[in-house]
C-alpha cells in the first residue's frame, strides 16, 4: 500500500521521516505514529525531498515514472471524480482565491436587515449588483472548493474510507448504544439506520479490494462531491435527504461518532470485540480511533466552510462523544460545546423563521436539536462553574411535538392521527418517555438553571436570598406543569429492578432537585450560613444516584452514562455530605453539643449517610473504567470520601480538628472548623476541596463526640 522511493526502498511516513527513527511502513497509519498519537500526521511521501517543478509552459509535460506518483494536490491527480472532472489547480497547489461561505443567520441588528426591509418596502426582489457578485462569488468558491484541497486532506480520506472496511463491525457496535439509551439519544435510531444502510449500499460497495491510489480516487471524489448542497424540499422524505449525504464526510463522522458511543456500551471481554474472522480488537483503541475520525471529519467541514444540518448532528455528536472520551472537565470538550453553539445560531436554529420549503421532520428535527443542544449546554456549564453559551433569553425557539422518531418521518396520515393524540400543550398521553421529553424539558427548564448560573456568577447581587426564593418557586412552578408521567412520587433510595421509563423518571427528578442544591449552595456561600436544607436535598440526590446506578448495572452496560450521574449529581452531594460528617465530629464539651443539637431542625441520619457514602465510593472504583473521561476526578473524589469516613470512624492517634490548614488566596478553605460548630462553614466548588485535600489532615482527638 505504501509507494516505493526512486531507490526502491519503501517510503517513510513524514513524522518518522523526519525524526530519523524506523518506519514500519503500514498504511494507513505506522505503528509508532499510532502510538504517539500522531495519526493526523502520518502521511507518506514517495519524493518528499523532490521541490515542485518551476516550469510554468502550459505545453510542458512532466515525465513519467513507473512508480505511481502521488500528487500534492486532488486536482493534480487527474482522475475522473464523479459527475464532473476536478479543477486544475493554480501552479501553487492552491486556489488564489479565499474560500467563501453563506454567512448564515442574521438578525434584525446586522448590517442586510436595514438593506432588506428597504428591498422589500420597494418591493425589489431581485438581488443588487453587489449581491449578485457576493452570490456568484460564493457558487464559484463551492464549485472550486477541490482545487484547494491539498494532499494532506485526500490522504486523511484515504484513512478514513479505509477504516470503513469494517463497517459490519461498526454496524453491530452502534446498535449496542441504540438499544440501551431508550429513546434519549439526541437522533433517533430511525436516523441511525439510514445513515448505515446510504453508506452501505453506495460507498462501502465500493471499497473491498480497492489499492492506494484507488483510495485517493475515491476520496477526491468524495472531496468532490461535498462541496454540492444537499437539495431540501417540502415533499422530500429523510430516506431521499439521507441518500443524498452516501458521498459526504459528515455522515461518514456520524457513523464513527455512532461507534464511539457503542464502545461505552459494552466491556473489554465483550464479544462484539472477539469475532473470529480478525484479530481482537481493543475497546479503548477503537474509543480513540472513533474520536479521532469524527474530530476529522469535523476539521474537513469547517475548512470548507460548509454549514448545514447534518453538520449540526455531526458536531452535536462530536460534542457528546468529546465528554465521553476526554471528560466533561476537559477544554477540548467545552471548545466542542463552542463550536456546536456557534452552528447553531449560524443556521438560525434559535430564531426560526417560517419555512414553507422546510419538511416537517427537518423543522421537528431542527427543535430537538435545539433541545439537546441546549441540555448539553446548561449541564456543562454548571459542571464547571461557567457561563453558559446558549442563552434562553436570545432564543424562540417552539418546543417539538412529543411524538416517536417513526412518527414525526411516518406518512402524513399516520403522522397526523398521531399528532391528534397529543394534549394541548403537545405532550404525548401514553406515558411514554422515549419520545421528544429529552429535548422539551431542557426548553422548558433552561432559563431556571441561566439564572441559578447568574447568581453564582455574579459577586454584587442585592436581596440574594428573596431571588433565591424567586428562582426556587420558578422551578418548582415549571416543574409542577410538566405531565404526571413525569413526576417521581416515591422515596428514591432502595428501588431494586426499575424499569427503562423509570431510570428516565428517576433521572429527571435527580436535575430537578439538583436545582435547589444549588440555590441553597450559592445561599450558604455567599451568607456564610450552613444550611440544612442543602444537606436534606444532598442526602437525597445521592440516595437517588446509588439506586439508578445500582439499577443500570444490574440491566445495561452503559458505563459512559453512569460516570456522567456519578461527576454531575454525585460528587458535589457527597462533597457536602462528607464536609457535614466533619462539621458533626469535634471535641465538644457537653454543653456545645447540646447546643448543636438543639440548633438542629431536621435529624441527621448519620448512620444512613455513611452508609451512602461507603457504597457511593465502592461504585466509583468499580464502575468508573480508566478509559473514561471522568476517571481522575471520580478517584480523586473517591479517596477523599475514603479519607473522611477513616477519620470519621476511627478514634485512635487522632489529632485536633484545628490542625487542618483553613485558608486560601480568599482566606477560606470551604471547610472550616470552629470550635462552635454552630457558626457557618462556607462552601466552595468540590473540586477545589479534592485539589487541596493533600494539604489537608483529618485528624481527630481522641474524646471525639458525634453529634
Amino acid at each position: 500500500m505504501v509507494t516505493l522511493r526512486k531507490n526502491g526502498l519503501l517510503s517513510s511516513c513524514e513524522p518518522c521521516r523526519k525524526s530519523k527513527l524506523r518506519c514500519d511502513h503500514r498504511f494507513p497509519i505506522c505503528t509508532r505514529c499510532a502510538r504517539t498519537n500522531k495519526q493526523d500526521r502520518c502521511i507518506y511521501r514517495p519524493s518528499p525531498m523532490t521541490g515542485q517543478s518551476r516550469r510554468t509552459d502550459p505545453g510542458y509535460e512532466q515525465p513519467r515514472s513507473e512508480e505511481m506518483q502521488v500528487p500534492r494536490s486532488v486536482s493534480e491527480m487527474g482522475v475522473s471524480a464523479g459527475p464532473s472532472r476536478l479543477v486544475t489547480p493554480s501552479p501553487s497547489g492552491v486556489s488564489g482565491g479565499r474560500r467563501l461561505s453563506q454567512p448564515g443567520f442574521l438578525g434584525l441588528t446586522s448590517y442586510d436587515a436595514a438593506l432588506k426591509d428597504s428591498r422589500d418596502y420597494l418591493g425589489i426582489s431581485a438581488l443588487g449588483t453587489a449581491e449578485k457578485e457576493r452570490e456568484r462569488a460564493i457558487s464559484l468558491s463551492e464549485a472550486s472548493n477541490a482545487t484547494s484541497i491539498e494532499l494532506d486532506q485526500v490522504h486523511q480520506g484515504a484513512r478514513l474510507l479505509l477504516l470503513l472496511r469494517d463497517f459490519h463491525l461498526y454496524k453491530d457496535i452502534a446498535e449496542m448504544w441504540f438499544r440501551t439509551t431508550n429513546g434519549c439519544d439526541p437522533l433517533g435510531r430511525p436516523i441511525m439506520v439510514l445513515v448505515f444502510q446510504a453508506l452501505e449500499e453506495n460507498l462501502i460497495a465500493r471499497l473491498p479490494d480497492l489499492d492506494l491510489s484507488q483510495l485517493l480516487t475515491l476520496s477526491s471524489e468524495v472531496f468532490q462531491l461535498f462541496n454540492n448542497r444537499i437539495p431540501v424540499h417540502p415533499l422530500i422524505t429523510i430516506h431521499e435527504y439521507i441518500t443524498c449525504m452516501s458521498y459526504r464526510w459528515e455522515i461518514i463522522g456520524m457513523v464513527f461518532a455512532f461507534v464511539g458511543f457503542g464502545t461505552f456500551m459494552a466491556s473489554d471481554w465483550d464479544a462484539i470485540f472477539q469475532r473470529q474472522d480478525r484479530p481482537v480488537i481493543s475497546r479503548n483503541d477503537l474509543q480513540h480511533l472513533a474520536m479521532s475520525a469524527v474530530e476529522t471529519c469535523v476539521k474537513f467541514c469547517e475548512e470548507a466552510g460548509i454549514v448545514n444540518d447534518p453538520v449540526s448532528w455531526l458536531v452535536l455528536l462530536h460534542t457528546h462523544l468529546s465528554t465521553l472520551v476526554y471528560g466533561d472537565g476537559d477544554h477540548r470538550s467545552w471548545r466542542a460545546l463552542g463550536d456546536l453553539s456557534t452552528i447553531i445560531f449560524t443556521l438560525g436554529f434559535n430564531q426560526p423563521a417560517s419555512d414553507n420549503d422546510t419538511p416537517f421532520w427537518l423543522s421537528e428535527m431542527r427543535k430537538r436539536l435545539m433541545g439537546a443542544s441546549i441540555s448539553f449546554d446548561k449541564q456543562l456549564a454548571t459542571f464547571l462553574g461557567r457561563p453558559p453559551r446558549i442563552s434562553s433569553r436570545f432564543c424562540n425557539t417552539t418546543l417539538p411535538l412529543d411524538l416517536s422518531f417513526e412518527e414525526i418521518v411516518a406518512e402524513p396520515s399516520i403522522r397526523d392521527a398521531a399528532i391528534s393524540k397529543l394534549d394541548a400543550n403537545g405532550w404525548n398521553t401514553d406515558g411514554s418517555t422515549a419520545k421528544a421529553m429529552w429535548a422539551r424539558i431542557p426548553l422548558l427548564m433552561g432559563h431556571v438553571r441561566e439564572d441559578i448560573l447568574e447568581l453564582s456568577l455574579n459577586n454584587h447581587i442585592e436581596d440574594l436570598p428573596r431571588k433565591v426564593n424567586d428562582i426556587l418557586q420558578t422551578s418548582h412552578r415549571v416543574w409542577a406543569s410538566l405531565p404526571s408521567f413525569l413526576h417521581w412520587k416515591q422515596d428514591l433510595e432502595d428501588h431494586p429492578g426499575l424499569n427503562a421509563t423509570e431510570n428516565a423518571v428517576i433521572y429527571l427528578h435527580l436535575d430537578y432537585l439538583y436545582n435547589d442544591f444549588l440555590l441553597y449552595r450559592i445561599l450558604s456561600k455567599r451568607t456564610n450560613t450552613w444550611s440544612e436544607d442543602l444537606v436534606q436535598v444532598s442526602h437525597e440526590i445521592l440516595g437517588g444516584v446509588l439506586s439508578l446506578v445500582e439499577n443500570r448495572m444490574r440491566t445495561t452496560k452503559a458505563s459512559g452514562e453512569n460516570s456522567w450521574v456519578i461527576s454531575y449529581f454525585g460528587l458535589p452531594t457527597a462533597g457536602v455530605l462528607a464536609i457535614e460528617l466533619v462539621r458533626r465530629c469535634s471535641h465538644l464539651s457537653p454543653e456545645a453539643a447540646a447546643n448543636v443539637a438543639a440548633t438542629s431542625t431536621i435529624p441527621f441520619p448519620r448512620s444512613r449517610v455513611i452508609q451512602n457514602l461507603s457504597v457511593f465510593a465502592s461504585l466509583i472504583k468499580t464502575v468508573i473504567e480508566p478509559h473514561e473521561g471522568n476517571y481522575g476526578i471520580c478517584q480523586k473524589a473517591r479517596e477523599t470520601i475514603r479519607r473522611v469516613l477513616d477519620a470519621v470512624l476511627s478514634a485512635e492517634n487522632y489529632q485536633s480538628v484545628a490542625s487542618m490548614p483553613t485558608s486560601n488566596s480568599n482566606g477560606n478553605t470551604g471547610l472550616e472548623l470552629s470550635n462552635d460548630p454552630t457558626l457557618s462553614e462556607s462552601i466552595v466548588d468540590y473540586s477545589y476541596y479534592i485539589s487541596h485535600l493533600d494539604n489537608w489532615q483529618f485528624e481527630l482527638p481522641n474524646n471525639l463526640n458525634l453529634l
